[in-house]
């Protein structure tokens, strides 16, 4: 019964170190994680940017052109023409201007989120560094194996020689009950 307490008791520690092994993992990768997303985060927003200005300049450039050649027929034309065309190019730097508008409240928005959940994720990583620490702290009872019968390892080398025995134990019980109850069997059979 004691040996079987020895062993239960090993298999608990052996998964107890395996789960806070797993726990440090987790943590480790979840600190990866969150330091990466301010990275990402300023990596989305200039390459965002840089793709708004190149839009910008691209509408830009387009607008002043139609309003090179609504210029050159205006002047062909009579004034009244000439007032409907520049209203329609003011009609269409506004929906441009508009459709910036949209756009930069759409990335100021994610940019927000983002950055709330950066803050969100800041307290589990301050608590990880802390139990990283203590974790670290407390490795060298468990790994520092030089007169320490609490290590993992001296801890593993009695539970295995505590199994080792049990089964010869129960090797040796079964080879004496083996005898006898051969001897019972053949009994019960003569006598039908």
């Amino acid at each position: 019964m004691k040996t079987l307490q020895q062993i239960l008791v090993c298999a608990f520690l052996s998964a107890l170190t395996a789960l806070v092994v797993c726990a440090i993992l987790l943590l480790r990768a979840a600190t990866a994680t969150v330091a990466a997303i301010p990275g990402e985060v300023a990596s989305a927003r200039r390459e965002l940017i840089g793709q708004l200005e190149a839009t910008r300049k691209d509408l830009t450039a387009q607008v002043e052109s139609a309003r090179q050649d609504v210029l050159i027929r205006s002047e062909r034309q009579s004034a009244a023409v000439r007032s409907d065309v520049m209203t329609e190019v003011a009609e269409i730097r506004e929906m441009a201007d508009r459709r910036l508008g949209d756009t930069l409240a759409r990335a100021d928005t994610a940019l927000g989120t983002a950055e709330a959940l950066r803050r969100d994720l800041k307290p589990a990583l301050d608590n990880s560094a802390a139990i990283t620490a203590q974790v670290n702290a407390s490795l060298p009872l468990f790994l520092d194996c030089d007169h320490n019968a609490d290590c993992v390892f001296n801890r593993y080398v009695g539970a295995s020689h505590g199994i080792e025995r049990a089964a010869l134990s129960f090797g040796d019980g079964a080879a004496t009950t083996r005898g006898p109850a051969r001897a019972a069997s053949h009994l019960a059979a003569n006598r039908r």
